[in-house]
C-alpha cells in the first residue's frame, strides 16, 4: 500500500510519498531519481523499448519503476500512453507536489484508493485498505441494489463506502488543491475521425498483433490454457503452441473442465490440443467444484471476496489453476475477451435503421444467426425492434426529457415523477430497498446517470458509443479484478490476450463488415483456425451453450431452496436492502425467467452476513 501524506518533515513541508507494509504476496519496484519517485506493480511490456528511446544503457538491469520514472521525467503524462502493460502505476511529482496514480488502460491490473484524514491512501486490494484503522468500512447499500438488479451506475464505487477504484484506463490525480479522476487512454477520441485500418490490411496486421499479445501472456514461464474447443480458446492454443515451438520450449498445458453434453465441447479441445503436441490435464465438474457441488463452492469464495462472487465458474476455474501449477504453469491463458472485441454487436442495428442501411442490418443479421442459434433476438424481427426501435424510442424519450419538454407534456414540473418511475421500472420488486432513504438515493443516482442518448445517423458516431460504453462497463472491470485477485492468491495468475490494449486499438478500427466478412461472425478467428484444422468444423461452428451455462443451471436449481432455508435475521434485511419475508416470498413464485435472482439474492446475503461477521458494515 502507498500513502500520500499532506506534510512530511523530511521533504521541506511538502507532500510525499511512502510505501507501507502490505500484503505478503506484495512486492511492487520502487524507483527514486531526482524529483521523482515512483512506484510499480505489474508487468511493463515494452521496456527495453523505452530503455533505447530514453537512451538508457542496456546493460545496466533496470526495474519497471525506474523506466517509467525517467520516461515521466523525459514526457510528463504523455509517457502514460507510452507504457505498455498491466499495471499499478503512482508517480510523485515533487517538483509540482504532484501524484499521478494510474490504471493499465483496460484494468486488467486493479487500483484503489481510500481518503483518510491526513493522507491518501493507494493499493492493489480492497482488503489492504481495510486493514487500515482510519478507512472507513461500511457497506455501500446502494451498490448492493445495483449487483441484486444488474443495474450500473457507475465504475468508481466498491461495496465499501470509504474506498473506490481507479477505472481501467484512467488516472488519479492528486494535488495540493484536491484529486480528480480522469481517463488517459482512449483508441477513438472523439475529437478525431476513426482511423480505418484498410480491409485488406486487416487480416494479417490482426495476426501480428494477437501473437504479440500472446507471446506477453507466455513470458512469466509454461503456461496453461484454459481450452474449451470454442473459436476464442482454440485460436489463443494454436498461437501459444506455435510460439512454443518456435521458441523450443515446452507446449502450453491443455486444461479442460469436462461437463455434460449438450454444454460440453470437449470433443474439439481434445483434438486441437492433439494436433497442436499440448499435453491434457482433465478435471470432472465435480472434481472441479467439489463434494458439495457449484453452489457450495461459490457460496464458499464469495464469503473471502472484497466483493460478491461474479464469476459463477471462478471455484472450478482456481482448482483448474491449482492443478496447472502444480504441473509447472507460471500463468493461465483464457479466450476472454473475444465475444466482446471480435463478436459484433447487435447493438449497431439501431443506427444502422436510423441511416435506412437495410443490406447492413440483414447482413448483421444473418451473421449473428448463424453463431448464436436457437437465440430468441437473432432473428431479423429481434434485431430490427430489440436493437433497432426499442433503442431509437428510448433515446428519443430521454432527450426530450433532458430538454424540458418531453413527450405527453414531461417537463421539469414531472421530473421527480418521472424519476419515480424509471424507479419501478428498474427496481420493480417492493422487497428491494424498502427503506424508504435507500430508495431516495437509488432514485438520485438513476438520475444523475441517465444522460441524453441523442439519436446519430452516422453508423460511426454508433459504434464509437458501442466501444466507449464496454471500455467503462462495470461488469467487465469486476470480472477482472475477481480473476486478479485469485490469481494474485493461487501464485498463477490469469491472461487474457484479448483484452491486450495494443490488439484493441487495432480491433476497434477494423471496420465491421470485416469481423463479418463470409456471413460468419468472428471472421478473422474462424479463417485462421480453419484454414489450419479443415478437418475439425471451425468455419461453421456455432456458439454452444458454454460450461458456464450448464454451472449456472445447476446453481439454479439448488439456489431457491437455498434461499427458503435462511433463517430470519438476514444481514440484508438489517442493512435496509430487501424485506426477507417478501424476499422468500418472490423466489416462492419467481417466474422462470428471473429464476437468477434467487442466486443474485443468495449470494449477496452470504456476502453481506461474512462482511457483518468481520466487523465491516458500521
Amino acid at each position: 500500500m502507498a500513502r500520500a501524506s499532506p506534510r512530511d518533515a523530511t521533504d521541506s513541508g511538502r507532500r510525499a510519498l511512502s510505501v507501507l507494509v502490505g500484503s505478503g504476496n506484495w512486492s511492487p519496484e520502487v524507483a527514486d531519481i531526482p524529483g521523482y519517485r515512483v512506484v510499480l506493480d505489474g508487468v511493463v511490456y515494452n521496456g527495453a523499448e523505452l530503455q533505447a528511446e530514453l537512451d538508457l544503457d542496456r546493460a545496466v538491469a533496470v526495474n519497471g519503476a525506474e523506466i517509467a520514472a525517467r520516461a515521466y521525467r523525459a514526457w510528463g503524462e504523455g509517457a502514460l500512453r507510452r507504457i505498455k502493460g498491466v499495471f499499478a502505476l503512482i508517480v510523485w511529482d515533487r517538483g509540482h507536489d504532484r501524484a499521478l496514480c494510474v490504471r493499465d488502460p483496460l484494468g486488467m491490473h486493479p487500483l484503489f484508493y481510500a481518503k483518510t484524514a491526513d493522507a491518501l491512501l493507494i493499493a492493489p486490494s480492497i482488503d489492504t485498505l481495510l486493514g487500515h484503522p482510519a478507512v472507513s468500512t461500511g457497506i455501500n447499500r446502494a451498490l448492493l441494489v445495483e449487483y441484486l438488479t444488474r443495474q450500473w451506475t457507475g465504475s468508481e464505487e466498491t461495496c465499501f463506502t470509504g474506498i473506490q477504484r481507479v477505472p481501467p484506463g484512467h488516472v488519479l490525480r492528486v494535488e495540493a488543491e484536491g484529486y480528480r479522476v480522469y481517463r488517459y487512454w482512449n483508441p477513438l477520441p472523439e475529437n478525431l475521425p476513426i482511423a480505418w485500418i484498410p480491409d485488406d490490411e486487416a487480416e494479417e496486421r490482426f495476426g501480428t498483433l494477437l501473437s504479440q499479445a500472446v507471446a506477453r501472456s507466455l513470458a512469466p514461464g509454461p503456461a496453461g490454457i484454459l481450452l474449451s474447443g470454442g473459436l476464442d480458446s482454440s485460436t489463443v492454443a494454436m498461437v501459444a503452441a506455435d510460439l512454443c515451438r518456435q521458441a523450443k520450449s515446452d507446449p502450453p498445458w491443455a486444461l479442460s473442465l469436462t461437463v455434460p453434453e449438450p454444454y460440453d465441447e470437449e470433443g474439439v479441445g481434445r483434438a486441437l490440443a492433439d494436433d497442436l503436441g499440448m499435453p491434457r490435464h482433465l478435471m470432472s465438474h465435480a472434481e472441479a467444484f467439489g463434494a458439495n457441488g457449484p453452489l457450495a463452492a461459490a457460496l464458499s469464495l464469495t464469503r473471502v471476496l472484497p466483493a460478491p462472487l461474479f464469476n459463477v465458474g471462478q471455484p472450478a476455474y482456481v482448482r483448474l489453476s491449482s492443478a496447472a501449477g502444480q504441473r509447472g504453469c507460471r500463468s493461465i491463458l483464457t479466450g476472454e475477451g473475444s465475444d466482446e472485441w471480435l463478436g459484433t454487436s447487435p447493438s449497431l442495428a439501431g443506427n444502422m435503421l436510423r441511416a435506412t442501411d437495410i443490406l447492413g442490418i440483414y447482413r448483421l443479421q444473418r451473421a449473428l444467426a448463424r453463431y448464436y442459434s436457437g437465440v430468441r433476438w437473432a432473428g431479423l424481427r429481434g434485431i430490427i425492434w430489440q436493437f433497432g426501435m426499442q433503442p431509437a424510442l428510448r433515446s428519443a424519450w430521454n432527450s426530450a426529457a433532458a430538454a424540458g419538454r418531453g413527450l405527453c407534456g414531461f417537463g421539469p414540473r414531472r421530473a421527480a415523477d418521472e424519476t419515480t418511475g424509471a424507479l419501478s421500472r428498474l427496481v420493480p420488486e417492493p422487497w428491494i430497498a424498502p427503506d424508504r432513504g435507500l430508495r431516495l438515493q437509488i432514485a438520485e443516482r438513476l438520475a444523475a446517470n441517465r444522460a441524453a442518448d441523442r439519436p446519430s445517423h452516422k453508423i460511426e458516431h454508433a459504434y464509437r458509443r458501442a466501444i466507449h460504453s464496454r471500455f467503462d462497463f462495470p461488469q467487465f472491470g469486476l470480472r477482472a479484478e475477481e480473476s486478479f485477485l485469485l490469481g494474485r492468491h493461487s501464485g498463477v495468475p490469469q491472461r487474457d490476450p484479448f483484452w491486450d490494449a495494443d490488439l484493441i486499438d487495432l480491433i476497434v478500427r477494423i471496420r465491421p463488415g470485416v469481423r463479418i466478412r463470409g456471413g460468419v461472425s468472428k471472421a478473422l478467428l474462424r479463417n485462421k483456425l480453419a484454414t489450419r484444422f479443415p478437418a475439425r468444423g471451425f468455419a461453421n461452428q456455432r456458439k454452444s451453450p458454454s460450461r458456464l451455462m450448464f454451472i449456472r443451471t445447476a446453481m439454479l436449481a439448488e439456489a431457491s431452496p437455498a434461499v427458503r432455508a435462511l433463517d430470519r435475521h438476514w444481514a440484508l434485511g438489517e442493512l435496509g436492502v430487501v424485506e426477507p419475508k417478501q424476499a422468500i416470498e418472490f423466489v416462492n413464485h419467481c417466474p422462470e425467467d428471473k429464476g437468477w435472482r434467487a442466486w443474485y439474492l443468495l449470494n449477496l446475503e452470504t456476502w453481506a452476513r461474512a462482511q457483518m461477521q468481520s466487523g465491516h458494515g458500521g
